[in-house]
């Protein structure tokens, strides 16, 4: 179904099995987040899942294909940075999911009055996310060794 255009929005309960199969497929990779690829399916879906993410959600159609997250990087004095997750879906990589959810999360991130939006973590693993972040005109501004296995 990767003909229908792609659409963003609120999470419905009827999408959320679909979300959690996403993100427990991008978790398990151990390629993108700093989070144990063994954890059960309720604790990766507790993680994506907290009250002050906002999840979101990609879809092409009836499809969902992506979720996202922005949320408060850190309270205050840091309260004006977001901070931003994407999960893709395996079969939807490379068809600029990733990629409208960034630019989403940007425009949600002005709406909320945020002046920045930060990747806490993009493991190098991951190298398509780390090239869509610069591409998008993010910065790496540290490297942490051993941050990932």
């Amino acid at each position: 179904m990767h003909d229908a255009e792609l659409s963003i929005g609120g999470i419905q309960p009827q999408e959320v099995n679909a979300v959690v199969d996403i993100t427990e497929t991008v978790v398990r990779s151990g390629k993108s987040y700093a989070i144990e690829p063994d954890l059960a399916r309720k604790q990766i879906q507790d993680c994506w899942f907290t009250a002050e993410h906002g999840v979101r959600v990609a879809a092409r159609g009836d499809e969902v294909v992506g979720s996202s997250f922005l949320k408060l990087n850190q309270p205050r004095p840091g309260a004006h940075v977001a901070n931003c997750g994407c999960a893709t879906a395996a079969d939807s990589t490379g068809l600029g999911v990733g990629r409208a959810m960034c630019l989403e999360s940007m425009k949600i991130d002005r709406i909320r009055g945020f002046r920045a939006i930060q990747f806490d973590l993009v493991l190098t693993p991951n190298p398509r996310a780390v090239r869509l972040w610069r591409d998008l005109g993010f910065q790496k501004i540290g490297r942490v060794p051993m941050a990932h296995r």
